[in-house]
């Protein structure tokens, strides 16, 4: 039985792996104001809370990488909102993050399709720090950007 199991985890396994060969993400080529231009601040990138540039740096070279959005499966927003660092305890100052997202999202929707055309539901953000998924900021500024467009 152990063998069994094993073979049908096995077997699981590789088609989960299968799944992920086929996965395709768009990145998008945003304005350096919303990653890039945080670098010049070195902890970003070597910071606890630099995954969101990480994972930026990985998908730029990743397999699933594709370079037409019409392929893709889901499109990741590099917006880097953790590498604003408070000059009092040095954890990142997210008191920027409402405003900078907000930007984005009106930039992407307004200059590409994708959003629009799922509201956003196959787009991704990292939010890399302590709020983790009680992170309103963006669920704040999607709210008030999806209103204004059906106002």
């Amino acid at each position: 039985i152990l063998y069994f199991l094993l073979m049908i985890l096995f077997f699981v396994f590789c088609l989960l792996l299968e799944s992920l060969k086929k996965l395709k993400v768009f990145v998008y080529d945003l304005p350096q104001k919303y990653n890039t231009d945080w670098l010049s601040n070195e902890r970003c990138s070597k910071h606890l809370f630099a995954s969101e540039v990480a994972i930026h740096r990985a998908l730029l070279t990743s397999e699933v990488r594709t370079f037409d959005p019409y392929d893709a499966d889901f499109f990741f927003v590099p917006v880097y909102v953790s590498c604003n660092f408070s000059t009092v305890n040095g954890f990142p100052a997210i008191g920027h993050a409402r405003s900078l997202i907000a930007s984005a999202v009106n930039l992407i929707s307004s200059e590409y399709p994708f959003w629009n055309r799922s509201r956003g539901s196959d787009h991704v953000f990292v939010a890399s720090h302590d709020f983790g998924s009680c992170f309103h900021t963006l669920v704040r500024a999607l709210n008030a950007f999806c209103r204004s467009l059906f106002s």
